[in-house]
């Protein structure tokens, strides 16, 4: 990290040439040069110089408006923004490229554009870019929805899918560059083996197998609003059940509001792979302090609420009872109902005992 005292210290090759060899190297093989691996330290830093400001036209094509309006909010401060201003995400990413540098300004953290890079972005027609930007976040958020909704699509299908969401149609090429560039970004899904999946699932076999035997379902037609507009930092759907569930953790175990839509996100995970919900209880009860057999039906409760209104992907973006007619008697799929845990089942809270013997007295 760099300290900034003075403008003619955001000259790039002021900035690159405060890093090590091991940060330099990140750059070019971030921005994909070749035939570099052998060059010294102050070779590569002029290699750069020159290579990290050309680059600029054609990267911010591939921007979203979310990216790209942190690329305007720091020209219009001459190039330098207190750390804390810019999301974490752009921060890892532009400076993985050379386009932003960590910095200090009176012993404060700051980030910093170099001179040479806000010039180019400076150059671009705004209007061009404002065009470009706002059709990939269309494109961006639709990816991210359809991980969010789905847990995972090959790309056939997710190509065909931006294309009825936007009305036109996408370049294979193109969609798939997109689809690397997103995820080197913003890391929250990944590719392989011609699927787009979502970050928390590292094996695939066991979904596919689910799905295979729901060859006549199709998929839940989420509506253009939902897709077009989604908030990708919300990592499911923000329904009235998640909602009052959270008011409920608060109010009941004095939680934050942080701490109780952690909970209930780590809990949804656990139920988009399936864990039924006897696990679920227990789970909880390792988290708050189940007291009693009140305790225990009343969080089963809230429980059951949350999973009949959230979009499984095993049920491809279906909620439980959208599809109650279809998957009653499935244990496993169907809705969850908030009957009373039976006398002789373990505990939910994890003590090893039966239910009678533990909470239900």
């Amino acid at each position: 990290m760099t300290t900034a005292t003075q403008v003619d210290e955001y000259q790039l090759e002021t900035l690159l040439d405060a890093l090590k060899m091991d940060a330099l190297k990140n750059i070019r093989r971030n921005l994909n040069l070749k035939n570099m691996s052998s060059l010294r330290k102050k070779e590569l830093v002029q290699a750069l110089v020159e290579h990290i400001p050309a680059s600029v036209p054609e990267r911010t094509k591939m921007m979203d408006l979310q990216q790209y309006t942190s690329i305007v909010a720091l020209m219009t401060k001459s190039g330098v923004m207190p750390l804390d201003q810019i999301a974490l995400e752009d921060v890892f990413y532009l400076s993985s490229i050379g386009y932003i540098h960590p910095s200090k300004q009176d012993d404060q953290p700051i980030v910093v554009m170099p001179t040479q890079v806000m010039e180019q972005f400076f150059n671009l027609d705004p209007k061009d870019i404002m065009t470009v930007v706002n059709r990939n976040q269309k494109v961006s958020n639709i990816l991210f929805g359809i991980v969010r909704y789905y847990g995972f699509a090959d790309l056939e299908m997710v190509k065909k899918m931006v294309e009825a969401y936007l009305e036109e149609e996408v370049e294979a090429e193109w969609l798939n560059n997109y689809v690397s560039y997103l995820a080197d970004y913003y890391g929250m899904f990944y590719t392989k083996d011609g699927y787009l999946i979502h970050q928390t699932i590292r094996e695939l076999d066991s979904f596919k197998q689910v799905l295979n035997t729901k060859e006549d379902l199709k998929y839940y037609p989420l509506p253009a609003e939902s897709m077009l507009n989604l908030n990708r930092y919300e990592s499911f759907e923000k329904t009235a059940e998640i909602v009052e569930f959270s008011q409920f953790l608060q109010d009941t175990y004095s939680l934050e509001a942080a701490q109780a839509n952690e909970l209930i996100e780590q809990f949804l995970y656990k139920v988009q792979f399936g864990h039924g919900l006897q696990e679920v209880v227990k789970w909880f009860g390792e988290k708050v302090e189940l007291q009693n057999e009140k305790d225990v039906n009343a969080i089963v409760e809230q429980i059951a609420k949350v999973v009949n209104h959230t979009r499984l992907w095993v049920l491809k973006g279906f909620t439980p009872l959208e599809l109650a007619p279809q998957l009653e008697g499935s244990e496993k799929q169907g809705p969850v109902k908030n009957n009373k845990i039976p006398r002789n089942a373990p505990c939910a809270c994890g003590s090893g005992k039966k239910y009678k013997r533990c909470c239900m007295k």
